[in-house]
């Protein structure tokens, strides 16, 4: 989930004011002190996913295993550039189609992503509040078998 620092209205304005062409990237960003890079990042990502991706509860899709390869395949064959990759393939950021390149090219298993926590994780937080009572009563038990005076 991505939190964003300004209102949805407001950047969905500045976006519409650029692709209709009646503002540059450097003649918004000066005009409304915003760095361009960042609007041009609210571009790319509401070209590839529309006004849903500055809902509070937007969630990046899912990619399987070939969607990965196929795009991490598609960089490395140098035909598209980064941003290209990231239309094409609906990848929501930079640093994800990068993590899938290292694991590539470092012959790491890429796996099928999924949607909320794995199995281990969902124990774990299942677990934590046990784990302190356990804890708790470690230490209590320790206590009492001692003489304090």
């Amino acid at each position: 989930m991505t939190f964003y620092k300004y209102p949805k209205e407001f950047m969905l304005k500045l976006i519409h004011f650029y692709l209709m062409g009646d503002y540059s990237f450097e003649k918004l960003a000066r005009q409304y002190k915003i760095p361009q890079s960042t609007l041009k990042e609210w571009v790319r990502k509401y070209e590839a996913f529309g006004e849903a991706v500055f809902r509070s509860n937007f969630s990046p899709r899912c990619y399987t295993r070939k969607q990965k390869i196929q795009a991490v395949e598609d960089y490395l064959s140098g035909e598209y550039s980064l941003l290209e990759l990231m239309k094409k393939h609906q990848i929501s950021g930079r640093t994800i189609l990068m993590k899938w390149v290292k694991k590539y090219t470092s012959h790491c298993n890429i796996k099928d992503s999924g949607k909320g926590l794995s199995k281990t994780m969902t124990f774990i937080v299942a677990n934590k509040r046990d784990i302190k009572n356990v804890k708790k009563k470690k230490w209590n038990d320790l206590h009492s078998k001692r003489n304090f005076y």
